[in-house]
């Protein structure tokens, strides 16, 4: 646990107050999808929750909780609305990139009132550095969930540098110098908002932009605060990984609840069994489904265990790889519990109005997501375990 003590009781209310939450939430989610954004609403009982603070720094208000706080919190927001919480996944993890960037670049981001973050991490944008260091930068971000919530832009982008050498860059960008493109139209997270954003001919200042190695390496330079705060000292994409494993751990614990509120008095159409509660076949149903979520508990605890116990330390390629490899697995543990329900529900379940069909949809989306895909994550993790080097940049 990397919370301090002075923090600790602050994260900890957080997760009360999403508790409380997730009726609400779970009333909100048909609307969300068919705005196809998270409502204004969530957004505003989030932030009263305390949520977008949870990987703030310290010094600037926020509570610095350790990775089993944060997906304890997006586990509880995804009871209620999955598309909620993986705007809130996103905006917590361009947060805590912001505590990475020169203390100019902090003291800009964070002076904003209610500060609300979104951001893409492919490098699909293009930019040529200036005299002065700054970038000027134009392109296109597919899928950035959040940013129609959102104040600040964490984006990437493939930099031409003064020697004619390219590589990629993460800049940060106030989404009132960014347009947006009405393109979001999916059959799963559909009230994410993962629209495209764009930016034509936007200069970036130098204090605002950090190199995408340097994210990976665990190295920043220009910020005297988090060299000095172990919170921060870790590489950008196993914390990345790590804290998008709470959604879909939420998203199987939100479709047993609805699977066992709809089941007292069901019955299984075209048999004699007086209620479905009586059929051998649920019972197995059910038990499969219960100790499969005690094996995505498992999972979720280790990957937790695998960035709250390395803060202050350099992580591992196995253990980075290993952050990866147990996403993917919890994903497909998520999406094997919802599916089990989901054919347990009868063909009234299809309906929109009826929660497990929007869980079993979401966690379809979710578990294609190039971070999580099981086999993609596996396979990786399973290179460096035989001792081969990994196939990705992205750990």
């Amino acid at each position: 646990m990397t919370t301090t003590a002075s923090t600790a009781p602050a994260a900890t209310a957080v997760l009360e107050n999403v508790t409380k939450l997730v009726p609400t939430l779970r009333a909100n989610a048909l609307n969300t999808e068919h705005l196809r954004r998270v409502p204004e609403e969530n957004i505003e009982a989030l932030q009263e929750a305390g949520v977008f603070k949870l990987s703030m720094p310290h010094s600037r208000g926020g509570y610095e909780a350790s990775m089993s706080i944060q997906n304890a919190v997006l586990s509880e927001i995804a009871r209620g609305c999955p598309s909620t919480s993986w705007v809130a996944t996103i905006n917590l993890a361009v947060t805590w990139m912001v505590g990475l960037f020169p203390d100019a670049a902090q003291d800009e981001v964070f002076s904003t009132d209610n500060l609300r973050t979104a951001g893409v991490n492919a490098p699909t944008g293009k930019g040529v550095r200036t005299d002065d260091g700054g970038i000027l930068v134009n392109g296109q971000w597919g899928w950035n969930t959040g940013s129609l919530n959102a104040h600040w832009a964490g984006l990437a982008a493939m930099v031409t540098e003064k020697d004619g050498s390219v590589g990629p860059q993460f800049l940060l960008i106030p989404y009132s110098e960014l347009d947006s493109i009405d393109d979001w139209n999916a059959t799963g997270m559909g009230g994410t908002g993962s629209v495209s954003t764009v930016a034509k001919d936007v200069y970036v200042p130098r204090h605002r932009v950090l190199s995408v190695i340097d994210l990976g390496n665990a190295h920043y330079p220009g910020s005297t605060l988090s060299a000095t705060n172990p919170y921060f000292a870790k590489p950008g994409t196993p914390n990345l990984v790590a804290v998008s494993a709470g959604t879909p751990h939420g998203i199987a614990k939100g479709a047993m609840d609805v699977f066992h509120e709809r089941l007292p008095g069901r019955t299984i159409t075209y048999t004699d069994y007086p209620s479905q509660i009586d059929a051998p076949i649920t019972h197995l149903q059910v038990g499969e489904a219960t100790m499969k979520n005690t094996s995505l508990d498992a999972h979720l605890d280790k990957i937790n265990a695998l960035i709250d116990d390395n803060v202050g330390k350099e992580m591992s390629m196995l253990d980075r790889v290993a952050v990866r490899g147990h996403a993917g697995h919890l994903a497909d543990i998520s999406r094997d519990i919802v599916q089990i329900l989901f054919r347990a529900s009868g063909s009234s379940a299809i309906q929109t109005s009826v929660p497990i069909q929007r869980y079993h949809r979401d966690i379809q989306a979710l578990a294609l997501h190039a971070l999580m895909q099981p086999t993609t994550a596996t396979e990786l993790y399973g290179r460096v375990l035989v001792g081969l080097p990994p196939n990705s940049v992205f750990i």
